[in-house]
């Protein structure tokens, strides 16, 4: 019993050994490779965001080179805008001096002509009136006319309404019995 019970107890320690010598060789080695690796991955992820960072500014600098350069592009197109409408004004401008001279001369062409017409008015003067009497015989005459045909128009809408009355009771009286059109015949 003794022996069963040391042999046992032997095997006992042996398996405490086992066991703190596992603790002792995992426990300093995994803290060393721990804290290792923690700071590699610290290194890393900060090398990581450095290369982030000047990834970014330099895609910004890109950025910015580019908007410069669209910026240029377009006040040259703005400036060759500018130039051509200029050039269209300076046009416009020289054909509105044109136009204007061109304008005085029609108008004192018409003041020319105005002052022939208001001499031929004032010459003829007397075959106006006379011009003006003639159309207003005219006119009273075709009013005459007129008046006239109303009275004619009017004398055949009357015998019109007339027939179409007439008209109206044949076809009303046509559509009664035989027995009825004797009878109002006969009264």
């Amino acid at each position: 019993m003794s022996r069963g019970s040391g042999s046992s107890g032997a095997t006992g320690k042996r398996k405490k050994i086992g066991k703190r010598d596992t603790r002792k060789k995992s426990s300093p080695s995994s803290e060393n490779s721990g804290r290792g690796e923690r700071e590699r991955t610290k290194w890393r992820t900060r090398k990581r965001e450095q290369e982030l960072k000047k990834a970014e500014d330099l895609l910004n600098q890109k950025k910015i080179q580019s908007e410069e350069e669209a910026a240029r592009r377009k006040s040259e197109t703005q400036k060759k805008e500018v130039k051509k409408y200029q050039e269209e004004i300076d046009k416009v401008l020289l054909e509105s001096v044109r136009v204007q001279k061109s304008v005085e001369d029609v108008m004192s062409d018409y003041r020319e002509s105005k002052n022939t017409i208001r001499f031929q008015l004032s010459t003829q003067t007397n075959e106006i009136i006379q011009t003006q009497h003639l159309e207003k015989s005219h006119l009273t005459t075709v009013a005459d006319r007129i008046r006239f045909s109303e009275v004619e128009l009017s004398k055949l809408e009357y015998e019109l309404n007339k027939t179409k009355q007439i008209r109206d009771d044949y076809i009303y009286n046509s559509q009664q019995p035989w027995y009825i059109r004797l009878w109002k015949y006969l009264y």
